[in-house]
């Protein structure tokens, strides 16, 4: 046996293969959302791309994601990032674009779902994107 970052290794002398024994939950260390919306990045109306990108401590699989009340599209990135992206259309709910990670790594280990961004990457255009608010309403002058 030998140990690396908690997880054990275990030699199979007859299949001469090592079998790694995987028990710590993966984490998202950093997510950061951000629109691609012409003056300002924490701000999306129609036809505006809302992105979510997330990278994890170590590979895990496809994350199952809910973006702005939507499924999103979801892209690989590597193993232990992925990026899911929206459309905004005329008919999405107004105001912050709520999302939901749910994710495990290949061994089954599931982790705590994520609401939240995190990680100092989220820093965009000087301001930091902890969220972005969904506007597709025309302002009307009195």
């Amino acid at each position: 046996r030998n140990s690396t970052n908690g997880k054990e290794g275990i030699f199979d002398e007859y299949s001469n293969m090592t079998v790694i024994i995987d028990t710590i939950k993966p984490v998202l260390e950093h997510v950061i959302i951000s629109s691609n919306n012409v003056k300002h990045s924490t701000l999306a109306t129609i036809a505006d791309n809302v992105t979510l990108q997330m990278f994890a401590s170590e590979r895990i699989d496809t994350p199952f994601v809910v973006l702005c009340n939507r499924s999103p599209k979801i892209d690989y990135i590597s193993h232990s990032n992925f990026n899911a992206s929206i459309i905004v259309a005329s008919n999405d709910v107004q105001g912050e674009c709520i999302f939901l990670i749910a994710f495990e790594d290949p061994a089954g280990n599931v982790a705590t779902n994520v609401t939240t961004t995190t990680g100092a990457e989220g820093f965009i255009d000087g301001y930091s994107n902890k969220t972005v608010i969904i506007d597709t309403i025309a302002p009307l002058l009195d």
